[in-house]
Formats: C-alpha cells, sequence, structure tokens
C-alpha cells in the first residue's frame, strides 16, 4: 500500500515530501519494488542541559588542486598452464613487482586485486606473458573510461544518499601505497607496522611479540569535509629469524627423536599452520609456508625415488638428520621437511585467537589511556611522515598538523530499579564430577544469601557427584550445571528437550572463596540471568524520572526488534537471530523478549549471506507471537539492525526492510505499522577525548561535524569506561515512518543500553541488539557441538542438512525461554 500511495503521489503530480532535520524518510518505489527511503540531509543537534568539547583522531585535508584527475586501469593476472585457478596474494605480488620494474615505473599504484590508479592516462595497454622461476603468466593491462577527483567526492557531500565510492577507494589506495614503500614497514590486513625496539618488546607467549601500528583511511565528514583517520593497531607477529625447533620447544612442546602424540600433533600443527618458512640448507632464499604437522619422519620414502627424506638431504645437500624419527613439516606445496631443518621468517604476523587467556592478555597489552592516546597517535603520524609527505606531493594536498575538534552533548542517565515479578525460582544444582561437595555447599549458601539482599525468593536442590546429567535434569527446576571445563555446547543441546540450563564453572566458584570481594556481583549477575530465564525482568525506570523527550511515541502499542548475523569461515551456513519485546515496550515494569533463529546457506559463489533471507517468516511468526500475548498488534515498531557497514545500507537493510512491510500486510491487508530501522555498529576507528585527556562520561553524544555526511547519524557512549580508550557507539536512523527526532533516537537508544539484564550497570549496545548477538553466539555455540566435525565438502554438497532441520537441532523447545542470557 505504500508503494501504491507513493506511485498515486508521483502521477497525480503531488510533491513528494521535503528532506526533513528530525530523522524523517518518505518512500520512494525502486524499479525493483523495494521501497527505498529517502535518506535524512541532516543532523539534528541534541537537546540536553550541558555540552562538552572533545578532540577526535582526524586531520584535515585541504587540496591545491580539487580537480586533479585520477584514471583506472584494469589488470588481469593468470598462470598459462591454470588459466581457470585463482592466483595466490603472493604470486600476484611478483608478478605486479615485475611488471612495475619492467613497464610502469612506479607510475601505477595497485589495490591488490583487479584495479590501478594513475594521476596520467598516456600508459600503453599491456598484453604479455611473463615468466617468474619455472612459472608462466599473462598479464592484461588497459585504461578504463573511468576517472575521477577529490572534486566529485566533496560536491557529493550533502547531496546524494550514498557516496561515491569510486574516488574513496581511490584516495585510500594511493594513501596506503604511499605509506607501505617507507623503510621497514611492514603492512599486516589494514594496518601499517614497524619493529619495536629491541628493548621495548613485549612477549605475549614464547616466540610471539605484540607490534604496535597505525591503521590510516579518507574519511568524509559532515562539517570538515575531507579528513584522514588515525587509529593506533596492535598486533601479534612471529619471532623472525628463530629455527623452528627452538620455536616449538619455547611452547612446552618435547621433541625427541620419536613420534609425536596425536594430540600434540593436533595442537603442533593448529599453533603452525599458516607459518612461513625457509630451509636452513638451500643455497637461495625460499618462502615456504607450514600447511601441517605430518604423521611421516625422514624415513618416509620420496615418490618417483629411491631414496628416503633422510637419505635424499644427505647427498643432494650434505646434512643430517639428527632425529630421524620426529614428525616432518608439510608443506603447501605438499613436500615434507624435517623440523630441524626449518627457520622462521620475519615480520609475519600471527592471526589465531587461541583461547579467551589469550585474547584477554592482548586486550590488556594493547590498552591505551585516553591521555596517552593524542600522544600516541601524535607519534604514529609522525612516523608514517614521509608516505603521508609523498602522497600530499602526488594530490597537490596538505593535511593538518592537529587534531580536529567538536562538541558532544551530555544525555541525563535514567534511574534503574530491580524489578522481578517472579514470586519463587526453583533451582537445581546439579555437580559433575570433580566438584567438591564443600565448594558446591558454599557455592549454594552464597546463591541464597545474595538473593535475599535483593529481595528474590529462591529454592535450592543439590545433587553431586554426577557423571550423565540427562537424566538428572528437571523440566520444573532451573537447572544450575557446575563443572570443570564444560562442554557447553553439548550441554545447551539438552534444552532441546524443554530444560533450563544454566552453567557455572568450578573454576568460578575457586575464584570467589580466594576473592570474598567478587562473591555478591558474581552471584547477583548469576541470579540475574535466572530471574529472566524464568519469566521475570529485571530492570525498570520509574515514569516520572524520565524526560519529555517520549512525547506521546507510547501511548500506541510498540515492538522493539534487534537483529544480528553471524558466519562461518569453513562454509557453514550462517546463523541470523531476530528478538522482539513479547509485549508493549514498558520503561516500568521491563520487557521480555520472544525470539527466531534462522539458518542461512550463501547464494551463489557468496562465501555468506549478510540480510536476513526469511525475515518475512520470521517476522510473521514474531507479531503474531506479540498478538498472542497482548491481544493487540504493534501500532510502532522500532528496528535495531547490528552487523552492517555502510557499503551494505542498500542491499541488506532495504530487503529487511521490504520483508517486514510485506510480512505485516500479510497478516492482514490494512495493517501498515510505522517502522522505524536504525543500524548501529562498533567496528570503527573513530574515537573521542575529552580536552582534559579523559575518556567521554557515559551519555555524551556527538551529533554535529564529525559524523558521516549524507545520513542521520550519531556517536554515543552509553557505558562507563573501564580500561583504555572509549569506543563509541555509531547508530544510522535510516529509516522513520515514526517521525521521532534526534532528541528521541538519542534518549530512547541510551535508556535501551541501560535495561539490559545481564548486567548492573548500563552497556555499550541497546539491549535488543545484545540479545540477538548473544542468540547468534550461543546458536553458534551449540551448532559447533553438532556439526562441529563436518568439513567444507560436507556443507557444498547435495546431502547437507535442510536449514529447518538445524534450525529445529539448534533451537530450545520453549519458545518464550530466552535461552541466551
Amino acid at each position: 500500500r505504500r508503494r501504491r500511495r507513493a506511485q498515486e503521489a508521483s502521477s497525480s503530480g503531488a510533491p513528494s515530501p521535503p528532506g526533513s532535520t528530525s530523522g524523517i524518510s518518505s518512500v520512494e518505489t525502486s524499479s525493483s519494488g523495494v521501497a527505498t527511503p529517502k535518506l535524512i540531509r541532516k543532523n539534528e543537534a541534541a537537546k540536553t542541559t550541558r555540552s562538552v568539547s572533545l578532540v577526535s583522531n582526524m586531520s584535515r585535508i585541504r587540496f591545491k588542486d580539487y580537480n586533479i584527475k585520477i584514471y583506472l586501469y584494469d589488470i588481469e593476472m593468470k598462470s598459462i598452464l591454470t588459466p581457470e585457478k585463482e592466483l595466490s596474494r603472493g604470486e600476484k605480488l611478483r608478478i605486479f613487482e615485475e611488471i612495475d620494474s619492467k613497464y610502469l615505473k612506479s607510475r601505477l599504484v595497485w589495490d591488490e586485486s583487479k584495479l590501478l590508479y594513475g594521476l596520467s592516462n598516456t600508459i600503453e595497454p599491456i598484453d604479455e606473458v611473463i615468466t617468474i622461476g619455472k612459472r608462466i603468466y599473462h598479464v592484461k593491462l588497459k585504461l578504463t573510461e573511468w576517472e575521477t577527483s577529490p572534486a566529485e567526492l566533496i560536491n557529493a557531500i550533502g547531496t546524494e544518499s550514498m557516496l561515491p565510492q569510486n574516488p574513496l577507494n581511490a584516495l585510500n589506495v594511493i594513501l596506503s601505497h604511499c605509506i607501505k614503500q617507507q623503510r621497514n614497514i611492514v603492512r599486516a590486513k589494514s594496518g601499517f607496522y614497524r619493529a619495536p625496539q629491541p628493548n621495548r618488546v613485549e612477549m605475549l607467549r614464547p616466540g610471539i611479540e605484540l607490534w604496535k601500528g597505525t591503521r590510516v583511511g579518507i574519511t568524509p565528514t559532515d562539517g570538515f569535509g575531507i579528513t584522514v583517520r588515525f587509529i593506533r593497531k596492535h598486533q601479534a607477529f612471529v619471532e623472525g629469524d628463530v629455527s623452528l625447533s627452538n620455536f616449538i620447544e619455547a611452547n612446552e612442546f618435547s621433541l625427541n627423536n620419536s613420534q609425536l602424540t596425536e594430540q600434540d600433533r593436533k595442537e603442533l600443527s593448529s599453533l603452525l599452520k599458516g607459518m612461513k618458512v625457509t630451509p636452513i640448507y638451500a643455497k637461495y632464499p625460499r618462502k615456504l609456508t607450514i600447511s601441517s604437522v605430518s604423521t611421516c619422519d625422514a624415513y618416509t620414502r620420496i615418490p618417483d625415488r629411491d631414496d628416503t627424506i633422510k637419505t635424499y638431504l644427505q647427498k643432494e645437500y650434505d646434512v643430517f638428520v639428527s632425529r630421524p624419527r620426529l614428525n616432518c613439516i608439510q608443506l603447501t606445496n605438499k613436500n615434507l621437511i624435517p623440523i630441524e631443518f626449518l627457520k622462521l621468517l620475519p615480520n609475519q604476523p600471527y592471526y589465531k585467537n587461541d583461547d579467551a587467556k589469550w585474547q584477554a592478555d592482548i586486550l590488556r597489552k594493547s590498552c591505551i589511556r585516553p591521555q596517552n592516546f593524542l600522544n600516541e597517535i601524535r607519534c604514529a603520524k609522525k612516523d608514517l611522515s614521509h608516505g603521508l609527505t609523498d602522497f600530499q606531493r602526488k594530490l597537490m594536498a596538505t593535511i593538518a598538523n592537529g587534531f580536529e575538534t567538536t562538541t558532544g552533548n551530555v544525555l541525563p542517565t535514567e534511574r534503574t530499579e530491580f524489578c522481578s515479578n517472579n514470586d519463587r525460582i526453583d533451582i537445581k544444582i546439579i555437580g559433575l564430577n570433580g566438584c567438591y561437595k564443600n565448594v558446591i555447599d558454599f557455592f549454594s549458601q552464597q546463591l541464597t544469601a545474595s538473593a535475599q539482599k535483593i529481595n528474590l525468593r529462591v529454592t535450592i536442590e543439590k545433587i553431586y557427584n554426577i557423571n550423565d546429567i540427562r537424566g538428572k535434569l528437571s523440566a520444573h527446576h532451573h537447572n544450575l550445571v557446575i563443572g570443570r571445563n564444560l562442554d557447553y555446547g553439548r550441554i545447551k543441546l539438552l534444552e532441546k528437550g524443554g530444560y533450563h540450563i544454566q552453567c557455572v564453572d568450578f573454576s568460578t566458584i575457586t575464584k570467589m572463596q580466594k576473592n570474598r570481594k567478587m562473591i555478591f556481583n558474581t552471584m547477583v549477575n548469576i541470579l540475574l540471568k535466572l530471574n529472566v530465564k524464568a519469566g521475570g525482568t529485571n530492570w525498570s525506570i520509574p515514569l516520572q524520572t524520565i524526560g519529555d523527550w517520549r512525547g506521546t511515541v507510547f501511548r500506541e502499542s510498540v515492538m522493539i526488534v534487534g537483529a544480528d548475523v553471524t558466519h562461518f569461515t569453513d562454509g557453514s551456513p550462517s546463523i541470523a537471530a531476530v528478538v522482539c519485546s513479547s509485549s508493549n515496550f514498558d520503561f516500568t515494569a521491563g520487557s521480555s523478549y520472544n525470539f527466531k533463529i534462522a539458518v542461512q546457506y550463501p547464494e551463489g559463489n557468496k562465501k555468506s549471506l549478510e540480510y536476513i533471507k526469511d525475515m518475512k517468516n520470521i517476522m510473521k511468526e514474531l507479531l503474531y507471537a506479540f498478538y498472542v500475548n497482548t491481544y493487540e498488534k504493534p501500532a510502532k515498531i522500532i528496528y535495531y539492525r547490528d552487523g552492517v557497514s555502510m557499503g551494505q545500507f542498500e542491499n541488506t537493510v532495504l530487503k529487511e526492510l521490504q520483508a517486514i512491510q510485506d510480512a505485516c500486510t500479510s497478516l492482514e491487508e490494512r495493517y501498515e505499522p510505522k517502522i522505524s530501522l536504525v543500524v548501529c555498529t562498533k567496528r570503527h576507528d573513530q574515537r573521542f577525548i575529552k580536552e582534559d585527556g579523559r575518556n567521554p562520561e557515559m551519555g555524551t553524544v556527538v551529533s554535529q561535524n564529525l559524523v558521516a555526511p549524507n545520513y542521520f547519524n550519531f556517536y554515543l557512549f552509553s557505558q562507563h569506561v573501564l580500561q583504555g580508550t572509549g569506543v563509541p557507539c555509531h547508530y544510522y536512523v535510516l529509516y522513520d515512518d515514526n517521525k521521532l527526532g534526534a532528541y528521541f533516537w538519542h534518549n530512547f537508544t541510551f535508556l535501551l543500553c541501560q535495561l539490559y539484564a545481564r548486567c548492573q550497570k548500563a552497556v555499550s549496545y541497546p539491549a535488543p541488539v545484545y540479545y540477538a548477538h548473544l542468540a547468534c553466539a550461543s546458536s553458534r555455540t551449540r551448532f559447533e557441538a553438532r556439526y562441529g566435525h563436518e568439513n567444507r565438502n560436507y556443507w557444498q554438497g547435495d546431502n547437507r542438512p535442510q536449514e529447518s532441520q538445524i534450525e529445529e537441532e539448534i533451537t530450545p523447545k520453549d519458545k518464550k525461554y530466552m535461552f541466551y542470557i
């Protein structure tokens, strides 16, 4: 009906609603029939009683000639022997170096894919066959019809809903090229790093160092035009020029003249996979990549030869294998080399996130206090000065010495109160083998005492030393399972039988016994989870304390929706989660949330599917559940979506918006609730610091000057920053039928961050988005417990399970049970 009305208005010559400064969007109809929001042009200043001056990590760029032309060239590289096979990044780098030295003479910069950028359109096309080592390649290079300039990007700011990506990509590629040409610069992903001084090396584990680096990027802004954004990065690197044997032994693996155990072999394969090594006996330097630790030793015969690996090395290279029974290293080229003859190459990043302790160690060592943050990025800017100078010289530009400042506004913090509506929570504690009875009794006593302090009534039943919990679970209790090294995924799969299960690791209780200060907070967090899973609501906000920003919005029924999608790297299907308030959103009684899990295979040759494919059916089910619970249909839907980048707004968000509209009209022809859609993300490099060197306080919102142009968007510090430099959440209001305005969005989003059921303080994300993220994470754990042994070929084969079958296996039986809390 919205599309029909828009078409009727268009045909009658009626003017479309003008763009608004308050987040209002009108509907247009594209050729594909998708409802396209008319995105908001300008941001509205927040109405608060207090403002604060903030320093950013961005410097302004000024071009002497905004019309300088940047030309695009296309390059194609193929192997003569296997033209259908995609070349590796290393092969492409070697080919480009050869082409650049022979023909280009550094006149073009390459994006390490298929595009090159240059300031000249006179370079002759290339169609050559080149030989590198023993391999032969066919290379084609030609000028395309496309050209751009900084003026195209400047002129687009403030006039179009989508910024042109071509000039933005061109400027970023030229900037990155200029920086990585410097001496001793190592590029890892999108960051630039230098090896630390020998007396300043921080070790994460034996043989793994922590390097500091910088990421830079061209960023258009609403108030300052084109800027360069600087952010400090940290990356683990392998200690170079160290023998592989020493590295392995330093990581507590024993290397004797015997085969490794199967468990040690698998663990060592996981540690070494992907590392770059060179054989110490080779006459010329060679760069090889480790695939795994083989089950073969040096007595293994080489195919098509009469020699073993040991005798071959002795004949050809005059080297003696001292531990011939030890497993050999298998390389990606299928060759086998004994461990003692390999050496690690320097300057190679280490990307593995081994475990929670490893990740926590990196976070702790990479935290930068806000008072040191600006000094760090000033040093980073100075460190990259030669590359920045080259960039400015190429494009006739100047980069400001300082960093841009802006004004933030501090929102009032609402007073939350605990408001459990449960008469009693029946808990059954199940202690697995290895959990001492006195420790479980201590946990039970502290849980009861903490519940009394927060006026929550609980009854506790205990059983000890259980091997298999399946026969001990109760459908009438909340089963609290305590054990060592719990297999969380397999235990949570039992919820399919209608049980409610909460897991507690035994080490958490022993830590409480040693540190009595953490007892109350730990117990309250467990009780908060149990209360919500029992159907209660933890937090409420007294109505009289809420400001005038809520207006008349909640006089009609409102449904709050949150959604997220998680992906795998092994070809497994993506998992989407959508949660929505089960009744009209209520400030004074909190809100419980219904959920729906959806499994979706990627389409075509794509590795994953970002948008929620079955959104229409998901919303129909959730809308029906809302109606069953309240006997009314929501008049307004506020939809928060996580994990979508700016480049996916048109293809992802609008598809889901259209699906929500279709779900409403499919339930009832004239049912057209007003919909508002907000995208939120924390995966960005924007930072703000107060002028006195401290983090912005909780409730600080930035909505002017340094926000993205051409969208209604804002940054919000909703959490109290405990360590390091705070990262605000970035919100884009892309569609707003409800005409709510910036004043509402800032305050309501901040309020949702204070109503997160699992925490006693405000968090960095709105509660419904956090719940969708947790539902994805919990479903992912269940999926891995059920299908973790399958490989990529299984998921690409014809016998893979149906999406509905997987959904049924990983979804709890009780649809009202907030299992993800």
